[in-house]
């Protein structure tokens, strides 16, 4: 069974399923690494 789980971006807050955001942070990481190195934000 699936939970809600907080999800904080900037100023915003949303549910998210615990098994989508988990797809949503593969998504994001190979956004990611398609960004040059020089173009990507320190950390």
């Amino acid at each position: 069974m699936s939970r809600t789980v907080p999800v904080i971006a900037g100023e915003a807050m949303f549910w998210a399923y615990d098994v989508a955001l988990g797809v949503l942070f593969i998504e994001a990481a190979r956004v990611g690494a398609k960004i040059p190195a020089d173009r990507r934000p320190s950390s």
